[in-house]
């Protein structure tokens, strides 16, 4: 556990969250917003893993100095965005709020595969299959979303590799696909340094205090302290550990929980999984499981299938068990036998991630209670990295700001603020600033 260092306490008004919030008038962020604080970095970003990556090219290719930490090197298997894919959609059924973050993303991550030109996005469609499907639909209405009602036979007639129960409808989204996160990561953090971003790997943080002061243009400014000893100092900090955020910031402990979370590739017909042919998937069952899953992709065979908060075991990130269980396999193996009978084959292959889950499963993307100069980005709860170009983008807007970013930026971010009503979020400001 991390010794926090903490400066001078803040009060809630100098973050802006007593602000009001405007509607967006547009989906750009405002304007060439080029600084520079003085200080030697003007932002130090802890964890540069898929949010991290992102934030540090939008900031630097706005001309930031920028500096990011990470006790792995860019797009490593230890954290949350490995393995091979992730998948994107638009017609959201956990809300439709998130949409107009997740056209920001879907956009910017086809300017950032033309920009790399190498393939960072498959287009395969989405299919929102079960217990998901009125939710996916609702949304995809509001927002005028092409899409398609089927029906089981629909479903299993035009994908064979489906087996969906009689009787069960389906939302089928053309526009979703597959993400590929271990080469957005690289992508996102070779351009920060192309823009002259400093990436530092293999180290870790010891400690973090806050100076005197607020943000830019202000006397305020973070100094951290590596394990090796090495100090540096930067105008803002952004923390954006993952399964590690309660382990810089310990009042987040009940607000970011991390979880195992395990995948794996089932032996399966190729003509009927291959990714010309059969779309990724949001699975909901009648026992309010919800599977999600890819055809096959890339170098690894099988389809991959996982289960949303799989067996619900809360971990230590430093201790986390990797190996692939028994009860791992008849957990999502259900899924595979109540929707993709053809699949019902040997595993070929597994891989273990964390979850970072918030009680509500909204991220937290906000200023720190006590710390202004400090920027909190735990976009977790097992569906972030879709959105972690919108995102990056987003608090880059914030950080470059000073304050609680545009108008724009804060409708898009209105779900994931530091906000008493949210559960738990009274609590933790409550304790951050009464330890500051």
């Amino acid at each position: 556990m991390l010794r926090l260092l903490f400066g001078a306490p803040k009060i809630l008004a100098e973050l802006g969250l007593n602000r009001a919030i405007t509607p967006a008038a547009t989906n750009k962020i405002s304007g060439d917003q080029r600084f520079h604080s003085g200080k030697a970095h003007d932002v130090i970003i802890v964890g540069n893993g898929a949010f991290g990556s992102s934030i540090a090219y939008h900031l630097s290719k706005q001309g930031a100095k920028v500096l990011t930490l990470d006790m792995h090197p860019p797009a490593h298997p230890w954290g949350s965005s490995h393995g091979h894919t992730r998948i994107i959609r638009l017609a959201y059924f956990e809300g439709p709020e998130y949409v107009p973050l997740l056209r920001r993303s879907y956009d910017l991550f086809l300017e950032l595969q033309d920009l790399c030109g190498q393939e960072l996005f498959f287009k395969t469609g989405v299919l929102d299959v079960g217990t998901t499907f009125e939710k996916a639909y609702s949304t995809a209405r509001r927002y005028n979303l092409p899409h398609e009602v089927l029906t089981a036979k629909e479903v299993n007639t035009r994908f064979p590799g489906y087996s969906v129960p009689e009787d069960v409808m389906s939302l089928f989204q053309p526009d979703g696909g597959i993400l590929c996160p271990e080469n957005i990561i690289q992508a996102h953090s070779s351009l920060a340094m192309k823009h002259g971003c400093t990436v530092r790997s293999g180290v870790t943080v010891a400690s973090w205090r806050g100076l005197s002061g607020s943000a830019i243009n202000s006397t305020g400014s973070v100094e951290i302290k590596l394990s090796n000893g090495e100090k540096h100092v930067g105008a803002q900090l952004v923390l954006t550990a993952g399964a590690w955020m309660s382990q810089l910031v310990p009042e987040l402990k009940r607000l970011c929980v991390p979880e195992r979370q395990v995948v794996a590739w089932f032996d399966c017909p190729e003509d009927q999984f291959a990714k010309e042919s059969f779309p990724v998937f949001i699975a909901g069952s009648s026992d309010n499981e919800i599977f999600y899953g890819f055809p096959q992709y890339g170098q690894q065979r099988g389809f991959k299938i996982g289960l949303y908060n799989h067996l619900r075991e809360i971990v230590d990130p430093d201790n986390l068990d990797r190996t692939f269980t028994r009860k791992d396999e008849v957990a999502l193996r259900r899924g595979v036998q109540q929707f993709f009978k053809s699949a019902d084959n040997k595993v070929l292959h597994s891989n273990t991630c964390m979850f970072t889950n918030t009680p509500d499963g909204h991220f937290i993307l906000d200023r720190h209670p006590a710390y202004p100069q400090v920027i909190l980005c735990s976009a977790c709860s097992g569906h972030g990295f879709k959105m972690s170009s919108g995102v990056g983008q987003l608090l880059s807007d914030i950080a470059l700001s000073g304050g609680p970013g545009s108008s724009d930026v804060q409708q898009e971010l209105q779900l994931h603020r530091i906000n008493s009503d949210r559960e738990g979020h009274a609590e933790f400001i409550q304790a951050s600033l009464s330890s500051s």
